[in-house]
């Protein structure tokens, strides 16, 4: 009878811990339940995580607040997409009027980074502008008659005024729109101002560079 139990028993303990695909442990409480699959890769795209995790159950097999969890790495092979984002905003850039009221801007760049693999675009303006004034513009003599211009006087972009040639690019303003002293390069010699192309001038730089290095 006992021979009997016995194997009784052991049939029932070998039913018990056999499951299909496998042998497993008998649970044994209180203790850890068994580990849970991986959850699915916490990105849809690129390098990201996995866990599993186990739970504590006391004698009566219920859960209490413990549980243990393991980490694994998972990559999904995918380019990710990348949201455009604004560099920081320059500085104000010359006013566009050398005298009276004019506008100054200023810019900044979708490249930090740039959008790629269908990220959104930067949103907002890439450019601004402000009102702007250097110094009040002359005004014109009450004396002044346009008649008097010569031929080798220079005249002010409005076409209203005129003043004499030495006076353009002296680094004083004397036409009402400031037009005479707009594209000027200056070189100061002997006290003396004078009006150099562009050419010149870059000749003197290299020379001054040749020279100091």
């Amino acid at each position: 009878m006992a021979h009997r139990c016995l194997t009784l028993f052991t049939v029932i303990v070998i039913s018990c811990i056999y499951e299909a695909g496998g042998v497993v442990e008998v649970q044994k409480l209180p203790g850890w339940s068994p580990w849970s699959g991986w959850t699915s890769c916490s990105v849809t795209c690129g390098y990201g995580d996995s866990f599993r995790q186990a739970h504590w159950l006391d004698k009566d097999g219920q859960r209490v607040n413990e549980t243990a969890r393991e980490h694994m790495g998972c990559y999904i092979p995918k380019s990710c997409p990348v949201n455009g984002n604004w560099t920081v905003w320059s500085g104000w850039y010359w006013c566009s009027s050398v005298c009276g009221p004019g506008r100054q801007e200023r810019y900044r760049y979708c490249v930090n980074p740039k959008p790629a693999n269908g990220g959104l675009p930067c949103s907002g303006l890439a450019n601004e502008s402000r009102a702007c004034e250097v110094q009040p513009c002359p005004t014109i003599p009450p004396s002044f008659r346009l008649s008097d211009c010569a031929d080798e006087d220079f005249m002010c972009d409005s076409g209203l005024q005129c003043v004499p040639a030495a006076q353009r690019c002296d680094r004083t303003l004397h036409c009402h729109d400031g037009s005479d002293e707009v594209k000027c390069r200056y070189v100061r010699n002997q006290g003396a101002i004078l009006h150099l192309s562009t050419r010149i001038l870059c000749l003197i730089l290299l020379s001054y560079i040749f020279v100091t290095t």
